[in-house]
């Protein structure tokens, strides 16, 4: 019965939860591209800066996509395959093959990943102002442990 009772307190705090989000998203009027963003509030961005890293970051988006998960599932997926079918102290050495290459592959994905990324942030270093940037930066950190 407290089982119950448990579940019925946690499916209504999802309920009231859910009901706030949706109310503050209703509210919102102003169209997302013509509010200033959070950054151009915390750093104080003129209005040609924020345009500028409005157009950097969005570009990185493009170029990156979605952080490449699924191809890292895939590249997981077929190294424990291998593996399933070896597993014999004979075979052990092409197990570590297949974890080498497994291990590069992976690594050049994630490397492929970053330069966009880097870009960025090289042309929002030219964007800011030393102390926008120090602050970006900072801001960049908190939002970081948060994740």
């Amino acid at each position: 019965m407290n089982s119950i009772k448990a579940l019925l307190i946690v499916a209504f705090v999802m309920v009231l939860a859910a009901g706030f989000w949706m109310g503050r998203s209703v509210g919102q009027t102003e169209p997302e591209e013509d509010r200033p963003t959070w950054l151009a509030e915390e750093l104080n961005l003129s209005s040609q800066q924020e345009e500028a890293m409005r157009e950097t970051w969005s570009e990185v988006r493009e170029k990156m996509g979605d952080y490449p998960g699924e191809e890292r599932r895939t590249l997981s997926d077929k190294r424990d395959e291998a593996i399933k079918d070896l597993l014999t102290e004979e075979q052990y050495p092409l197990y570590q093959e297949i974890q080498e290459k497994y291990r590069k592959e992976k690594e050049d994905l994630i490397e492929n990943w970053k330069a966009p990324y880097e870009e960025a942030m090289e042309r929002t270093r030219e964007i800011l102002s030393e102390e926008q940037f120090i602050q970006f930066e900072e801001l960049k950190a908190k939002r970081h442990k948060h994740d």
